[in-house]
C-alpha cells in the first residue's frame, strides 16, 4: 500500500521563467567576463610530489650554519660599558661643598653647643686644660665674635669632621 503524500507531486516552474532565461544567460556570461573566477591558490605545483624525497633528504641531510661567538669582542664591550658607567658616574657625583664660618652665626653656634649633652665629655681633660688656657674668654664679660670663632676653628669643628670620618 502507498502512503498518500502530503506535498504537490507536480513541479511548477516559476513564471515567466523561459522568457527571461536568455536574458539571464546573457547578463552571467557578461558578469563573468568581467570578473573571471580566481583561484584560490591551493595548487600543487607541476611534479612537485615527483621531487618530494629528494628534497626532503637535501634538507634533512644538509650541514646547519655554525655561528661561533667572539668571546674576546662580548667580553671589551661589557668592559667599556662598565668603564664609561664608572667614569659617568665619578663626573656626575656631586662633590660636598665647603663649609666656612661666613653663613654661621652666633645663635646657631650656641643652639649647636647647648643641644651637645655633655659635651665636655668628648674632650679629654688635657685638652679642656688647653682649651681653657688658650683661650681668654672664659675670664672676661664681654666675648668677641673672633674669639669664639677662633674656638670654634681649632676645637669643635675639627673634633665634630674628625669624628664624621
Amino acid at each position: 500500500m502507498k502512503e498518500k503524500s502530503t506535498h504537490n507531486d507536480k513541479l511548477q516552474v516559476p513564471e515567466n521563467y523561459f522568457e527571461e532565461f536568455e536574458n539571464r544567460l546573457y547578463a552571467e556570461l557578461e558578469f563573468q567576463k568581467l570578473f573571471p573566477v580566481k583561484l584560490d591558490g591551493f595548487i600543487v605545483p607541476e611534479g612537485y610530489f615527483e621531487n618530494l624525497d629528494a628534497e626532503i633528504r637535501k634538507r634533512v641531510l644538509a650541514q646547519p650554519k655554525v655561528i661561533q661567538l667572539n668571546y674576546r669582542k662580548i667580553a671589551t664591550t661589557a668592559v667599556s660599558i662598565a668603564a664609561a658607567l664608572a667614569l659617568l658616574f665619578y663626573v656626575i657625583k656631586p662633590t660636598p661643598e665647603t663649609q666656612d664660618f661666613e653663613g654661621l652665626s652666633i645663635s646657631n653656634l650656641e643652639s649647636y653647643l647647648l643641644e651637645q649633652e655633655r659635651i665636655q665629655d668628648l674632650f679629654s681633660d688635657e685638652e679642656l686644660n688647653t682649651i681653657e688656657a688658650n683661650t681668654s674668654f672664659f675670664d672676661e664679660d664681654q666675648i668677641s665674635e673672633e674669639l669664639i670663632y677662633e674656638y670654634v676653628d681649632q676645637d669643635v669643628i675639627e673634633y665634630a669632621l674628625n669624628a664624621e670620618n
